[in-house]
C-alpha cells in the first residue's frame, strides 16, 4: 500500500508531529511512503535553525534521518513557508530548510495524493 502523509502541526506545540514520525516509521515495516508534505505550522519541522534542549527529541533531525534512510520526499509547502518567513523570494532573504527537506507546491502534493492508496493528516 502506498501512503502520503501531511503534517500540519509544529514540532513542539503538540504531540502530532511526533505521532506522525512514529507512524511513518511504522509504514516502512510493511508498506511504502511516497511523500511527506509539511503544511501550515508543520513547515516549522523543516527549520534548520531549530535548537531544542539537549534532553528534548530533535524532530528536525529525526525527519532528516527518516528521509535519508528510506529515501522519502520531504516537501515543504512554499506558500505556507513564505507566509511564516521560512522562504522569501520577494525580499531576497531566506531561511532555507534543513538538508533532506525541499520547497515545493500544492501541485506536487496533489499528484502524490492521486497516486497514493492512503492519505494521512497529522
Amino acid at each position: 500500500m502506498l501512503f502520503v502523509v501531511q503534517i500540519n502541526s509544529s514540532p513542539y506545540q503538540s504531540q502530532s508531529a511526533y505521532t506522525a514520525l512514529r507512524f511513518c516509521h511504522a509504514v516502512f515495516k510493511h508498506h511504502e511512503l511516497k511523500r511527506i508534505f509539511f503544511y501550515q505550522d508543520g513547515i516549522y519541522n523543516a527549520l534548520a535553525t531549530v535548537a531544542p534542549h539537549p534532553d528534548t527529541l530533535n524532530l528536525n533531525q529525526q525527519w532528516t534521518e527518516l528521509a535519508r534512510e528510506h529515501h522519502v520526499d520531504l516537501l515543504v509547502c512554499i506558500s505556507a513557508a513564505q507566509l511564516r518567513g521560512l522562504h522569501s523570494d520577494k525580499t531576497g532573504q531566506s531561511c532555507q530548510p534543513s538538508p533532506g527537506f525541499r520547497i515545493g507546491g500544492m501541485g506536487e502534493m496533489a499528484e502524490a495524493m492521486i497516486e497514493a492508496d492512503r492519505f494521512m493528516v497529522f
